[in-house]
């Protein structure tokens, strides 16, 4: 089970990847995109969340050794303690701090919700990796309903306007 959930968190990170690749980014280096982890590592979710930021340490490790259209991926996580307070306090510093191009993770939709109300204040993709709470989705993909859902999505809302 946990193999799944590594393998479909390293699918997911690297779908980020590509799908910020060709996005223009107001940031200072933008050879580097950033994408914020948000991992349930603690808590009554840390399971779950240590599988999925693992998943997603070795997609990043991994297109770093080829690049994503001559761009690094540098990986930003925080634990958001499996709460939903923690979580949008982890978004917000993600956002607001980190200054990341995209963010992912979060297993328990109540912390999605949260963490995606501040991602779409920010107007930061969010793809919530196991949430399946629709009201968890604003501004953001969700992992589980399979790339040809969330991909188009989120690609729309990335591309500058």
């Amino acid at each position: 089970m946990q193999g799944k959930l590594l393998f479909k968190c390293a699918a997911v990170a690297m779908a980020l990847g590509l799908l910020v690749g060709g996005c223009s980014s107001s940031k200072k280096d933008n050879k580097i995109i950033k994408i914020g982890a948000l991992a349930e590592s603690t808590g009554s979710n840390g399971s779950y969340g240590t599988a999925i930021l693992n998943g997603m340490r070795l997609a990043v490790k991994e297109v770093n050794e080829k690049g994503v259209l001559g761009k690094k991926l540098e990986l930003v996580a925080v634990d958001t303690k499996s709460s939903a307070d923690a979580a949008a306090k982890g978004m917000a510093k993600l956002v607001n701090d980190d200054k990341v191009d995209v963010a992912s993770g979060i297993f328990a939709s109540a912390s999605a919700i949260a963490a995606s109300e501040v991602s779409e204040a920010a107007k930061v993709p969010y793809l919530a990796t196991g949430a399946t709470n629709p009201a968890s989705c604003g501004y953001c993909g969700q992992g589980w309903q399979g790339e040809a859902l969330y991909l188009p999505r989120l690609l729309h809302r990335s591309l500058p306007r």
